[in-house]
């Protein structure tokens, strides 16, 4: 009686996680290659270091150990615009130089960069407690930069960040402040 107690507390657990849908919508937690694979999201803070660039702590879900990060939040931390965002729907962003659009619509498996469809494993992409969560090999590859996780300290690295819009700001900035400083004071 306890096991049966305590499998229906399980299942009654999982049908109200945003995961148990998600799994099943997907087949269940097996991989295409048939291997298991962990579908739980699970919720985490992590400390994130644009190389270069700024530094700052944000929410984060991890699964299958990939770590996925908020869009909204870490465009607004790499300064890429983000032109529209719809709860539960869509999100489009525009990368700088090039006006670049990424647009994320999960419920329709589509996301583009530009006019080029990107694919992806539908679980790399999920609207979380009101956010669009993507795991950061997809960014990697939609930015063309390199995340590095470090699991221990719970702190991710984004390299070859030269081409995102904060990087080059702060590049722009340094060399202004270098230039006023070369600057001989004008005579009075």
């Amino acid at each position: 009686m306890k096991t049966a107690l305590t499998s229906l507390g399980l299942l009654l657990l999982a049908a109200t996680t945003p995961v148990f849908g998600q799994a099943l919508a997907h087949g269940g937690p097996a991989t295409r290659q048939g291997t298991w694979q962990d579908t739980t999201y699970i919720d985490a803070i992590i400390r994130l270091d644009i190389e270069n660039g700024p530094t700052s702590v944000l929410p984060a879900l991890t699964y299958n150990a990939k770590l996925m990060l908020p869009v909204r939040q870490f465009f607004e931390l790499a300064e890429i615009r983000l032109a529209a965002f719809v709860q539960r729907d869509s999100a489009v962003a525009v990368l700088e130089p090039g006006g670049i659009r990424l647009h994320f619509r999960p419920s329709a498996q589509l996301l583009m960069r530009g006019a080029d469809s990107v694919r992806y494993d539908s679980l790399d992409v999920v609207w979380w407690e009101g956010d669009l969560f993507v795991t950061s090999t997809l960014l990697d590859r939609l930015l063309g930069v390199a995340t590095s996780v470090e699991w221990n300290s719970l702190s991710a690295t984004v390299g070859r960040s030269a081409g995102l819009p904060v990087v080059q700001r702060l590049r722009r900035e340094r060399r202004r402040q270098l230039l006023g400083f070369r600057r001989p004071a004008p005579e009075v």
